[in-house]
């Protein structure tokens, strides 16, 4: 979910994250993240992004892999 107040999106997992990705609506990835460790919550700062929809993806370690439409203002 995104949080205009901190101007952060924040991801959060039943399941231990592997991976989270961030794109432009166009497609173009803007981030790529892995976890080092057994963690469900992770978050990435948009303060330097303009508004806009963006697509989250992210994979679990069991391998089930999740995509959001995210919008920022």
């Amino acid at each position: 979910y995104y949080s205009s107040e901190v101007k952060r999106i924040f991801i959060e997992s039943n399941r231990d994250l592997l991976q989270w990705e961030i794109f432009y609506s166009s497609g173009l990835k803007i981030h790529q993240e892995s976890a080092d460790k057994s963690i469900n919550r992770a978050s990435y700062s948009t303060a330097h992004l303009p508004g806009g929809v963006y697509i989250v993806k992210v994979k679990t370690i069991e391998g089930t892999v999740s995509t959001k439409k995210v919008l920022t203002m």
